[in-house]
Parts: structure tokens; sequence; C-alpha cells
């Protein structure tokens, strides 16, 4: 009888293992250690999640040590009508990303300003405005790309599905993302004026599921072990039974190896390829608990938290595994009945 468990508990995912996806492979294995370990599996406890900001609270500051209430002085420069437009109430309701266009525009026209072409005053309020407003470009970028709609509602994993499909696609798109940084920020050059580019590159972050998706599965997986951890320890991580000693390194090798690691191994790759270039590009990031839970590796954040329970999950295998006399092919005389 013991033999035909094993049998069935190792054949079922062949039969119906193509048609899984990531979430029914987490409850099945689950399953499967119910079955073995003869303990309840015990109700999920994900992480608490953070709230998100008002994005209100995070608009970028307005220049505070120079206005352009008396532009005409900076006539030559050709930045009037740039002005009058941003100043209209059309203007005032420009998205984050014309926002930005805007002080870049700016930037470049009086960066390419002759000064001999100014009166005094002119010269002074140029040289004002450029020297506070050009350090204050690169953090109004991230600023601009955090606030908005496209990235702005994927940062957290309340509503991303779990989909692998795009990881290559998302981690070329914040490669263009930081390449069209650097290009902007070269203010002697002029650079998509129209905003065209700018635009279609947000329409690809608005088309893709990152990092939303990664975020739900590294929660969904950390929550999954964190059960399996609960359910190891309950049936005594000092001991083995025969039918533990009998099934249990199979079901590592052939299910959790085989079926879950693979998870494991993905929710890495995409971490590794996609946290970081992202954060960069959003520096600085509001120091707020909802971007520190996500996008750092503080222990208060969701990496960390991820981190403690793929040990923890190791951990208890580990000791599990050793009192039933090892993996197939390294039994010890640790095995009952020996």
């Amino acid at each position: 009888m013991r033999l035909r468990w094993l049998s069935l508990t190792l054949v079922l995912p062949l039969m119906t293992g193509c048609q899984r996806g990531p979430e029914t492979v987490l409850d099945d294995y689950l399953t499967r250690l119910e079955r073995v370990l003869e303990v309840e599996r015990p109700a999920p406890q994900p992480p608490a999640l953070p709230s998100r900001p008002a994005r209100a609270a995070l608009q970028p500051p307005a220049s505070s040590r120079v206005a352009l209430l008396d532009p005409l002085s900076l006539k030559p420069c050709q930045v009037l009508p740039l002005i009058a437009e941003h100043n209209a109430p059309m203007g005032k309701l420009a998205l984050p990303s014309g926002q930005y266009r805007y002080q870049r525009q700016l930037l470049h026209r009086l960066h390419r300003c002759d000064p001999s072409e100014l009166e005094p005053e002119g010269v002074a309020l140029r040289q004002q405005v450029v020297e506070d407003r050009t350090p204050q470009l690169a953090q109004r970028f991230g600023r601009m790309l955090l606030l908005s709609e496209e990235l702005w509602y994927k940062l957290d994993s309340s509503e991303a599905p779990w989909q692998w499909q795009g990881d290559v696609e998302t981690e070329q798109l914040l490669s263009q993302l930081a390449q069209y940084r650097t290009q902007s920020l070269a203010l002697d050059y002029p650079h998509d004026s129209d905003g065209q580019e700018l635009e279609a590159l947000l329409n690809q972050v608005r088309a893709s599921a990152q990092p939303a998706s990664l975020h739900r599965s590294m929660i969904a997986l950390m929550t999954t072990l964190d059960q399996a951890s609960a359910m190891l320890a309950a049936s005594g991580l000092d001991s083995c039974s025969r039918q533990e000693a009998e099934i249990l390194p199979n079901l590592l090798v052939a299910i959790y190896g085989k079926r879950v690691q693979p998870l494991l191994a993905q929710v890495q790759r995409s971490d590794q390829a996609l946290t970081g270039p992202l954060r960069d590009l959003l520096q600085p990031v509001p120091d707020k608990a909802f971007f520190t839970f996500y996008l750092s590796s503080e222990n208060s954040s969701l990496r960390a938290k991820y981190r403690s329970s793929v040990d923890r999950h190791t951990d208890h295998w580990q000791r599990k595994i050793a009192q039933c006399g090892g993996l197939p092919g390294q039994q010890s005389d640790n095995r009952p009945g020996t």
C-alpha cells in the first residue's frame, strides 16, 4: 500500500502538471505535505502590506530660490512662450511627464542662450535659474516616473497577475528609460521636445505587468513556504515516521525540487534584473514605508521577509530529511526501522 501511495504521489504531476500555473503548483505542494506528514496546513498568513502614500505629498517641490514671475528680461532666450504655456490653466494640470518636459526644455533653452544678448538683469536671472534648477532635474525625472499613472499603480502587488512573460522586454524597457534619462540630462542638446519618445516609453510601462507581478509572486511564495515550514515543524523536526522516510525524500526531489524551486529561481532572476535598475531610475526614492517595503532590501522590506521565509523553509527541510535518512541515494543509518 505504501509503495502504491508513493507511486501516486510522484506520478500525478506528470498527468496534469503541464496545465498547472504557479499558484496551483504551490497548492499541490502543500496538499502532498499534508498527506505525508498527516498535518493540516495552517491558514495562510501573508505579510502585512503598507498603505500607498498620497501622491500629492510626493510632488516635486517648486523652486524655492528663484521664481519666474517676471521673465521679460529672458525674452532673447525664447523661453517666454514656454513659460506662458506652463503658467496657463492647462499647463498647471499637465501630467508628470509634461511637467518634467517643461523643466527640461526651459533649462535647455537657458543653457543655450547667449548671455551677451541679455541685459544685466537677464544675465543674473538666467544664472540664478540655471544654478537653482539644473541640479534638481535628475530628481525631477525620478519623481516624474514614480508619479506617472503608468507606474504608480504597478509598484505594489494588489492587482497583478502572476506571470513571467515579458521579463526580458521589461529589462530592455528599463535600459531604454535609463538611456533616455542620460540624454535628457545633457542640457546642451535638444532632446524629445515634443515628448513623443517619453510617452512611448511610458506606454510600454503601462503594458508591462512588472514590478507588481514580481511582488505578488514573492508574497505567494513566502506565504506557501511559511505554511510548509509550520507543517514540517508540527510533524517534529527531530523525528521521522516510516511513512515520512519512504515518501518525503522523493517528494522533496520530485515535487519541491522540480516544481517549486524553479519558481524561486525565476523570482530571484527577475528581482535581480528589474528591481535595481528601477530603483536607480526612481532616485531619490521617497523615505516612506511603502517604498521601503517594495523597493529596498532593508530588514522591513518584502525582499528581506521573502529571504527569511526561504531560509527557514530550507532549514526545516534539512533537519527533517536528516532524520529520514537523507535524500534518495544518500540514505544513512538514521532511517526508521534500521
